[in-house]
Order: C-alpha cells, then structure tokens, then sequence
C-alpha cells in the first residue's frame, strides 16, 4: 500500500498537467513500515523524449534526485509517470483524480 499526502498527490498533478502532452515521470520517495509505504517527496523529472507515448528522465536530474533522496536519508520508492488520457480527465473533472488521473506502478516493494 503506497500512502501519499495530498499535497504531494497534487504536485504529481499538477506536474502531470503542465507536462501535457508529453507523458510526465518522476521518483517517489520516503518510508516504509510494517508494509506500507509513506510518501515523504516527490521528484518531478523533465522527459528528455518529449513523447507522448514513452518518458526518458533527464539523466542529471535524476542523478540529482537520488542525491536528495539519500541525503535525506529517505528509501526511494517508485517511479511515476502519466497516461494522455488521464490527464485530459483531470483538465475535464478534477474529481477524477485518485482512479484516473495517474499510474503509479508499485515494482519496489
């Protein structure tokens, strides 16, 4: 189970938005315990593909936030990134968000 404030949420959103329409990407950080996983910060990435089908982080940028994450002695948790036509549910609904408006993809566990 991944637990994520709401202002965090929103900055994946947001980001995801702005992105539009390139498919947007970033890290997921924070803790886990007893099972679950508590988002502390979120990451956005600038997609180097500029696609709307696939996403490349900008390598530097990543490099950066990985430092940020140890620094912080925070465990990385995830990778996140949008699909096209959640985003445009979002811009149409924002009630929409928690089902549609993004995949989070739990490999790290």
């Amino acid at each position: 189970m991944l637990k994520i404030p709401k202002r965090e949420f929103e900055t994946i959103i947001d980001f995801c938005v702005w992105e539009y329409p390139r498919e947007a990407c970033g890290l997921i950080a924070g803790f886990k315990r007893n099972g679950i996983s508590y988002v502390r910060r979120v990451y956005p990435l600038r997609n180097i593909a500029k696609s709307p089908f696939m996403y490349e982080a900008d390598a530097e940028e990543l490099y950066n936030a990985f430092m940020s994450i140890d620094r912080d002695g925070l465990d990385f948790l995830d990778i996140y990134h949008s699909h096209l036509t959640a985003i445009l549910l979002v811009e149409q609904n924002r009630l929409n968000w928690i089902e549609d408006a993004l995949s989070i993809q739990m490999r790290y566990t």
